[in-house]
């Protein structure tokens, strides 16, 4: 069953101290994963394949504060080929920054379903750290 619950974090998510803005505008990117622009220090903008380091709780525009959790529950938007998804399973950043599921070794992943068969383009809920994916 898709999570239609649309509240951006919970209670005990842990977000970037770091105060970050968006390095270009992230209106459309809520629950999308993003990663540090790397060329202005504090700027974030939305990940691209296999990076990243948090999921956008809110919808900044340009220079706008960016909410970007790092630990915890959150949510985050599915990619429209999400892989096979099982609780546990980790996800990593599409071309979109979509998550979508870690399966190759030493991949790099954000965050880690804790929901079974999540729906492509739908809302998951995850539990959010990052790592390297090693297959056993």
């Amino acid at each position: 069953m898709a999570n239609t619950d649309t509240t951006a974090f919970f209670s005990d998510t842990v977000f970037d101290p770091t105060s970050p803005q968006a390095g270009a505008d992230l209106s459309a990117h809520q629950h999308r994963i993003v990663k540090s622009q790397g060329t202005v220090d504090g700027d974030v903008i939305a990940a691209t394949a296999g990076t990243g380091y948090g999921i956008l709780a809110n919808a900044p525009d340009d220079n706008g504060p960016a909410r970007v959790a790092v630990g915890g529950p959150m949510k985050v938007m599915m990619g429209s080929t999400t892989g096979t998804v099982k609780r546990g399973t980790k996800l990593k950043a599409d071309a979109s920054a979509e998550a979508t599921a870690a399966d190759t070794d030493e991949d790099w992943y954000v965050c880690s379903s804790l929901e079974d068969d999540p729906t492509a383009a739908t809302l998951c809920i995850v539990m959010v750290g990052c790592g390297y994916y090693a297959v056993a």
